[in-house]
């Protein structure tokens, strides 16, 4: 996926730290497939915590070194990315296609009209 803007990796954690916000003030459970082990819930935990979450340092630039972001405090470093395991080439046309991706546009498509037609 090509970047297209400078807050991607920003963008992307911010979208799981909301969602898990969500899921756990709604009662939702599992639905972020999320390990269970101590050491990921208590890494989990210092990502979705407002306060912990002060203490890490973005460094995801593009003129910056890895990691993404890191905390000196907890010595915890994070790569953020998107993994898309959805999308599969076509045997007749050799194009990449994407189904998750295809309806998300669909339905983004949808709204848009829906907005603007004053529906």
């Amino acid at each position: 996926m090509i970047k297209e803007h400078n807050d991607y990796e920003k963008n992307l954690i911010s979208i799981f730290r909301s969602n898990y916000y969500y899921e756990h003030s709604h009662g939702f459970r599992h639905s972020l497939y999320l390990p269970e082990s101590t050491n990921a819930k208590q890494v989990i935990w210092s990502i979705c915590n407002e306060e912990d979450w002060k203490k890490w340092i973005d460094s995801s630039g593009k003129k910056e070194p890895t990691p993404d972001f890191y905390n000196d405090e907890r010595k915890l470093m994070m790569e953020v990315m998107r993994v898309d395991d959805n999308a599969h080439f076509d045997k007749l046309t050799g194009k990449l296609i994407n189904p998750c991706l295809c309806r998300r546009i669909l339905s983004c498509k949808s709204r848009q009209k829906m907005f603007f037609s004053g529906r």
